[in-house]
């Protein structure tokens, strides 16, 4: 059976589930520290059994060993040191404990890449307990800056001047490990592009080898730094397009991956691409875009990874592209409070192209862009035979969604 410690994530239970059936089936392991609503959990015990357990739980181990692990594999950045440990124990496929002491805190990452030539970011962290530490006004501004342990964006702060953070300091959680990264100015789009100047590159590694899946491009941020939108996949031809792949794969080497999926932010500069950051799992909502564009079934190409499969079998799982996809999150205005109304969704979804639409927040709810790209209230599914079609199709969902929904401000 395929261990697989699980949170909400970059994919579902039941793809995971139906990922793992030729193998014997998923075991969810549950960490007791990460809760999850009893809906969730209820799900879970649905589609496999469900263990739960921390690292450096012996008895957990114990409990697995009944269910005889073919492979190991988590789908969110705070549990691949779970993933990790269960994996040592049981020797199978997984990433090292020092390699995800790089991929699940992001000062750690940084320094790694800037000493092995894959970056060259100036990086500061620090613990926050009430008071900004002082060498911080010597820090680089323009500056960013986020959890050391976080994902989508949430409590992330683009800061002009150290004053700019001074005023910040009330939203910072007393106790927490913060980064203040050098902000990466980029080219503004991609050449000829309506979409954002960063992108990412999905790879499948097994063996050591890896695969390239494709690169996922973005649509420019909603500010401060929260994500509107994926496409994949995103083709950079020449030079930039070389650079770009070069840059991931040494980014991903730098950091001791071997095994499984990786997902790497680069943004493109003046001055060349510049990485973001590295993510040791998949990327979000590509399990459904990445199948959607006929390339992969993401979810079932990293349960077999984990299960041992060879770099031969990986190839044979990938295939080219037949059309590009892509998800629209429409994100609240900073200054909203909640969203007041959501209208014209059953003609959103007979809109051409449109594959899949769907409230994440209901009217009357409460919005906060210190959520993050998570903070989202609508998301959009949409396809086409190439990114021209897809842009268009996109302006038109755009306005739509522009006259049927509307905020509350304070």
């Amino acid at each position: 059976m395929i261990i697989v410690p699980y949170a909400h994530g970059a994919a579902s239970p039941h793809r995971i589930a139906g990922a793992a059936a030729p193998f014997g089936g998923a075991v969810f392991v549950v960490d007791p520290t990460e809760p999850l609503p009893p809906t969730v959990l209820s799900l879970l015990g649905q589609l496999g059994p469900v263990v739960s357990g921390s690292q450096g739980d012996a008895a957990l181990l114990t409990e697995l060993e009944r269910y005889r692990p073919r492979g190991v594999v988590a789908f969110v950045d705070v549990l691949l040191p779970l993933a990790s440990w269960i994996g040592a124990h049981f020797e199978l496929p997984c990433h090292t404990a020092a390699t995800c002491a790089f991929l699940t805190s992001k000062a750690a990452q940084r320094r790694r890449l800037n000493e092995q030539g894959a970056g060259h970011v100036s990086t500061t962290s620090f613990s926050f307990e009430g008071e900004l530490p002082a060498h911080l006004a010597e820090s680089v501004y323009p500056a960013v800056l986020k959890p050391d342990a976080g994902a989508s964006s949430r409590d992330t702060f683009y800061l002009e001047s150290f004053a700019d953070l001074r005023a910040h300091t009330g939203d910072l959680v007393a106790g927490r490990r913060c980064v203040l990264e050098e902000a990466i100015v980029g080219a503004g789009r991609l050449p000829g592009s309506w979409l954002a100047d960063y992108l990412s590159v999905e790879h499948a590694l097994a063996d050591g080898e890896a695969r390239c899946l494709g690169m996922t491009g973005r649509l420019p941020l909603a500010p401060p730094v929260r994500e509107r939108g994926l496409v994949h996949p995103l083709t950079l031809d020449g030079d930039l397009g070389a650079e770009v792949r070069e840059l991931a794969l040494r980014a991903v080497r730098a950091l001791g991956v071997t095994t499984g999926l990786t997902h790497t932010e680069i943004k493109v500069t003046p001055k060349g691409p510049q990485v973001i950051e590295v993510n040791g799992r998949l990327g979000g909502s590509l399990e459904r875009l990445v199948p959607r564009a006929g390339v992969a079934d993401v979810v079932s190409l990293a349960v077999e990874i984990a299960a041992g499969a060879k770099a031969a079998r990986v190839a044979e799982l990938i295939r080219p592209a037949e059309q590009v996809a892509m998800v629209r999150w429409v994100q609240p205005p900073m200054a909203a409070t909640a969203v007041e109304g959501i209208t014209g969704l059953a003609d959103l979804r007979r809109m051409p192209g449109v594959f899949g639409a769907g409230r994440v927040l209901a009217p009357g709810s409460a919005v906060d862009w210190r959520r993050g790209s998570i903070g989202r209230v609508v998301d959009v599914w949409l396809e086409a035979a190439d990114l021209d079609e897809l842009a268009h199709r996109s302006a038109a969902v755009e306005r739509h969604i522009d006259r049927h929904i509307t905020w509350r401000y304070a």
